[in-house]
């Protein structure tokens, strides 16, 4: 019995052969029909992925029993059936053809008073009721989902099964080659899918389960070194790499590949400053997941902007720094800004400042040269607060320079703390985002507010799309903590009663032992400062009770009790109360600001 191998994209070992379609089995229970030959007869289920176990009527065979789950396996994978006198010499070859043919029946009558469905016809044996969990992969992903749900199962092939025979040796490597090739075409497949909707956590998962199927598939390595930049683990993808170009085996396309990203995360380093400690990303899945679909859209010419807003230290500024990994896996041109408070005073010196920046990018010397000349003299000279003059003379211009930039590769634009710019801007800002939805252009503001009342400035949702930043729950919450305490006498959950989910509050008190520190205090009160009378009203009352229900609130009579449930979730989203057992409690940084006095209580504790 030879099995022919399948295949899999650019490795010809890999060929999945026209018989090789999956055969679904489907039954309510794991008996097959009545009793055979006074057997109880059950489906038979083979795993082949992450382990090697058969199992049928409530009865296991692992590698523990080599020749048993040879068997049965060989003659699954073959499906129409197996010639009694050659399956005998695979598993005996040194064997006499007697001994061969009593050894066989032996097994064969013990895996039938298991319950394995084996159906003994002339010289043949086959299987009437097998499942083999490779098969469900034959047929090729149609959705993340599906991807999701199928990852979990795939693993090593056949771990852990040795057999002493080399001819039965020899068809085991056949049937790995049949496996291995129909789960790195499922994985090929499924990876595709996942790039495509840059979820960049999936594709490393995807990867390292195809270097469990195939471990010589370089292509795995630099497909998880690929995701870890885009991930936020430039650290791990440089080992990744490093380990690939030692290989002396490694693919030629692939070690060329793998010096190119290395160089860049090298340049990415050197452009950085390496004394500013990035923090950890931790809670953002959903909006980082926004980010990359709407760099993909941009890559495709359906360009944008996206703003994402929330209270200060909540994590926008490290959001737009996860872009900084766009530039490693591509020829994506990433430009970084910072509004100031000057940028508040002279309505349009940020648009000036976005000029600049852009007129030093390749690609700009392609620009109109009119408009080129316009934007060199107003760059060296300086610009005139007049918004009008303005408007008129930069608009045009910078759109042009923007589509000479833009059209030689992908252009990303983020402006971090856009809430200090002067209003004005928007009008121009607004006119260039609308143009840029035919272009691979894609606008990333980061802006601070409390509310989103206080966006009213920005161009319709419409337009600019609106992506609330909101605090961590606490389970993030801990993850973050436990990043920057990893000890264990750090009490994470107090941390968290004492900071809320804010990021910023919560890394603070994890370095000093709970203590605010007095550099950070600005930031408790520009979010107190932002809250209505109503709401500091309410959050008040939650931090001198200690504990209270929305109930007990609502019958003081001091809110309408539509308005009460309205200002209790805006307090609870911004991470200043929450709710446990129906009971509301005040985080301790906010409950002694609003007290009076920020808190200073220690919260490390022995366990």
């Amino acid at each position: 019995m030879k099995v022919a191998r399948p295949a899999s994209p650019g490795n010809e070992r890999h060929l999945v052969p026209a018989n090789a379609t999956f055969r679904s089995v489907i039954s309510t229970t794991d008996d097959i029909g009545p009793p055979a030959h006074g057997y109880r007869v059950s489906m038979l289920r083979i795993r082949t992925l992450g382990a090697s176990e058969i199992t049928m009527a409530g009865t296991r065979v692992g590698v523990e029993q080599p020749m048993s789950f040879a068997l049965l396996l060989l003659i699954a994978v073959n499906g129409a059936g197996v010639e009694r006198r050659e399956l005998a010499a695979t598993l005996w070859p040194n064997a006499s053809d007697r001994d061969r043919s009593h050894r066989l029946r032996s097994l064969l009558h013990r895996l039938r008073r298991m319950g394995a469905p084996l159906a003994c016809a002339g010289a043949t044996v086959s299987l009437d009721a097998a499942a083999l969990d490779f098969r469900e992969l034959v047929t090729l992903p149609a959705s993340l989902d599906v991807v999701r749900e199928r990852v979990t199962a795939i693993g090593a092939v056949l771990p852990g099964l040795v057999v002493s025979s080399p001819a039965l040796a020899d068809r085991l490597d056949d049937v790995r080659d049949l496996i291995v090739g129909t789960v790195m075409r499922w994985l090929t497949a499924a990876i595709a899918l996942a790039r495509q909707a840059n979820d960049w956590s999936l594709v490393d998962r995807l990867a390292r389960a195809a270097q469990l199927v195939d471990p010589a598939d370089d292509r795995a390595v630099l497909q998880q070194a690929e995701a870890a930049c885009l991930t936020g683990e430039p650290q791990r993808a440089v080992a990744l790499l490093d380990a690939l170009t030692a290989r002396k085996e490694t693919d030629e396309a692939v070690s060329i590949a793998a010096a190119k990203l290395r160089r860049r995360i090298s340049a990415l380093d050197v452009r950085s400053d390496s004394r500013v400690a990035i923090p950890p990303l931790v809670g953002r899945v959903e909006i980082v997941r926004r980010l990359w679909s709407a760099v993909a859209r941009a890559a495709d010419g359906r360009g944008g902007a996206i703003v994402l807003w929330g209270p200060a230290g909540i994590g926008k500024t490290r959001l737009l720094r996860e872009l900084d990994a766009v530039r490693l896996t591509s020829a994506t041109r990433l430009v970084r800004l910072e509004a100031r408070a000057a940028h508040g005073l002279r309505p349009f010196a940020m648009i000036l400042e976005l000029a600049a920046c852009l007129l030093e990018e390749p690609g700009a010397a392609g620009c109109d040269p009119r408009a080129y000349g316009l934007l060199i003299r107003a760059r060296d000279a300086g610009v005139p607060n007049d918004p009008a003059v303005c408007e008129e003379s930069f608009r045009d211009a910078l759109a042009e320079l923007l589509a000479a930039v833009s059209d030689e590769s992908l252009t990303i634009l983020t402006i971090d703390d856009v809430h200090a710019v002067d209003g004005a801007i928007w009008r121009v800002l607004r006119s260039l985002i609308r143009w840029s939805a035919d272009r691979r252009l894609l606008w990333v503001f980061a802006y601070r507010a409390l509310h989103e009342s206080e966006l009213a400035s920005l161009p319709e949702p419409s337009i600019v799309q609106r992506v609330r930043v909101q605090c961590l729950d606490a389970t993030a919450a801990a993850t973050l903590t436990r990043t920057v305490a990893p000890s264990r006498t750090v009490d994470h959950d107090q941390l968290f009663d004492v900071a809320g989910g804010h990021p910023l509050l919560l890394q603070a008190v994890a370095r000093t032992g709970g203590d605010v520190p007095a550099e950070l205090e600005w930031l408790v009160d520009d979010c107190i400062g932002r809250l209505g009378a109503e709401a500091l009203r309410a959050l008040r009352l939650v931090a001198a009770s200690g504990t209270v229900t929305p109930g007990a609130l609502a019958d003081l009579g001091i809110f309408d009790r539509a308005e009460l449930w309205a200002i209790l979730g805006e307090l609870e989203r911004a991470g200043m109360i929450r709710e446990e057992g129906g009971e509301l409690r005040a985080h301790g940084v906010w409950a002694a600001a609003v007290l009076g006095g920020l808190l200073a209580a220690p919260v490390m504790s022995e366990r």
